[in-house]
């Protein structure tokens, strides 16, 4: 995913034999796994309609979640000029929301044995507040930023907490920790996934924008006059230049400075 768009095409043929290897390892795995008693990701749990959504959902929230810790702080520093130390602060806010409120989903459940509302509520707060961080840019206020981050927080922290019990509600009790395991399994991926692809993106983003967007005074110079990489008049013979230091107009092999007149010598006077 990291090489798409930027060291090579997506249809080169390096990243389509990757991806074709990626496919084909997949479904072999697959083939693999239902042909053994005991497999160490039993894919026959999918079957199950509480685990497969639990494992969905927890592929694109860690997806969702992955991208805002490590591309948060990179709008903080690299659009907003903050400082390494206050871009990483920035994720302040995202992590309180979270903390708050898994902390809430749990004494809630721990009342109630619901959860599932509390899971689509998470799920719907999250999402608008990723299509919110969408437009982020220059003159968005701090406080907006900072609403974002919390409202995505706030979003994310019951869906964390509550997808496991989702999952270990729905498995048989001698499968319990082979699901518990998939769901994290899902979640890594998701994470995974969506930090090479979204890289991907901003990289092939910034190649084709950015010296269309800097300013005249930022972009990078064309060579100098005298400098080697500027080419020299056809007519002018090789080591006879005018600049400061170099050969002398008078001709080849007289440098500045090289006619000093020397001091007289006083045939046998001294002064």
């Amino acid at each position: 995913m990291s090489w798409g768009g930027a060291p090579y095409a997506w249809t080169s043929p390096r990243i389509v034999g990757l991806l074709a290897a990626t496919l084909v390892l997949g479904l072999w795995y697959v083939r693999h796994s239902r042909q053994q008693e005991r497999p160490l990701l039993d894919l026959r749990l999918l079957r199950d309609r509480g685990i497969a959504i639990a494992s969905v959902a927890g592929f694109f929230v860690s997806a969702g979640m992955f991208a805002a810790i490590l591309y948060l702080p990179l709008y903080m520093q690299g659009v907003r000029g903050s400082s390494a130390a206050g871009s990483g602060l920035a994720l302040a806010p995202l992590m309180g929301g979270m903390i708050l409120t898994s902390t809430l989903a749990g004494q809630l459940v721990s009342r109630t044995g619901r959860y599932k509302l509390l899971i689509i509520g998470g799920a719907l707060v999250a999402t608008l507040a990723l299509l919110l961080a969408n437009g982020l840019g220059m003159t968005t206020p701090l406080w907006i930023a900072v609403g974002i981050m919390v409202l995505l927080g706030l979003g994310l922290g019951p869906v964390n907490s509550q997808l496991t019990l989702a999952v270990q509600n729905a498995a048989p009790r001698e499968q319990l920790g082979s699901a518990t395991g998939g769901n994290q399994f899902f979640r890594q991926i998701g994470g995974t996934l969506a930090v090479s692809l979204f890289g991907a993106l901003v990289n092939r983003q910034l190649a084709a924008n950015l010296d269309a967007e800097l300013p005249a005074q930022a972009r990078a110079p064309g060579p100098a006059a005298g400098s080697p990489d500027q080419p020299q008049p056809a007519d002018q013979p090789r080591g006879h230049q005018s600049s400061a230091g170099r050969t002398d107009p008078a001709g080849p092999g007289r440098t500045d400075g090289a006619h000093r007149a020397r001091p007289a010598q006083r045939n046998g006077r001294r002064d």
